[in-house]
């Protein structure tokens, strides 16, 4: 996908909450929901969910600041974020400074700006019950870094170590969706699994999680306690996303104290 910058148009719900208008956008545009857009325009059905009752600028204003991004910045942007305006800028974490983008048409891959804060997304600096809303996208699904699976570059790339960690991530999340109860081991062999856990922690009640996910790994999300508010499913746009299986962009939000 191509750097867009996201087009200064107000949020489709801000008329009932005028509130929005002091947000500030997501600082890339998703051509994703830019797409999605165009074909319902031309009467094509697409399928985005909403919780029954939620009104999503109603829930982002709820949530408050501050925001975080996990793993950013992200070129391809937000599909729930597009045409809407958050509390706060997003303060942009990474677990390194060397954050390439995409290639160009000289088939190198360019650099991207904006990571401020060196974070590792399983273990945040920040209190429990203290952020609005997180942001994060297209994370790996096991640790690279594991020392039993070790860091897999394209010098090294061994795709039977790939699939084998893939395959274990997996396993163990479809553990967690049948017994409710997640595990070290769980924690261990997927990373998402361990970044969604620490981002719980971390949200106040009502905060939010925008990020995406497969089928499974979103039902497993749920088993940490959150609910699940939107869902976008992007193999409905496979000639632009080339996915063959169900792929979400997803909002989870933390319940708000009984």
């Amino acid at each position: 996908m191509t750097l867009t910058q996201t087009p200064s148009a107000p949020s489709e719900q801000s008329d009932s909450y005028p509130e929005r208008a002091r947000g500030v956008p997501y600082p890339y545009a998703s051509e994703l929901a830019q797409q999605a857009r165009e074909l319902r325009e031309d009467g094509i059905h697409i399928n985005e969910w909403y919780a029954p009752g939620v009104d999503l600028d109603k829930a982002i204003a709820q949530a408050g600041s501050p925001v975080l991004e996990i793993g950013g910045p992200t070129e391809s942007g937000y599909f729930f974020l597009d045409y809407r305006l958050l509390p706060s800028r997003a303060v942009v974490g990474n677990i390194t400074d060397e954050v390439y983008g995409e290639y160009d048409s000289e088939g190198f891959m360019s650099r991207r700006d904006g990571v401020e804060l060196l974070i590792d997304g399983r273990d945040l600096p920040f209190g429990d019950n203290s952020l609005g809303i997180v942001l994060s996208a297209h994370l790996p699904k096991y640790d690279v870094g594991n020392p039993v699976i070790g860091p897999l570059t394209k010098k090294d790339f061994d795709e039977k170590v790939f699939n084998l960690a893939i395959s274990s991530a997996k396993a163990s999340l479809e553990e967690v969706i049948r017994t409710k109860v997640v595990s070290n081991s769980a924690l261990a062999k997927s990373l998402r699994l361990a970044v969604a856990e620490e981002v719980y922690n971390k949200l106040k009640p009502g905060g939010l999680y925008f990020t995406d996910a497969e089928t499974y790994e979103a039902n497993a999300y749920e088993a940490l306690g959150f609910d699940l508010i939107a869902s976008f499913d992007e193999t409905e746009l496979v000639h632009m996303t080339g996915r063959t299986e169900n792929y979400l962009s997803i909002v989870l939000r933390k319940p708000e104290v009984a």
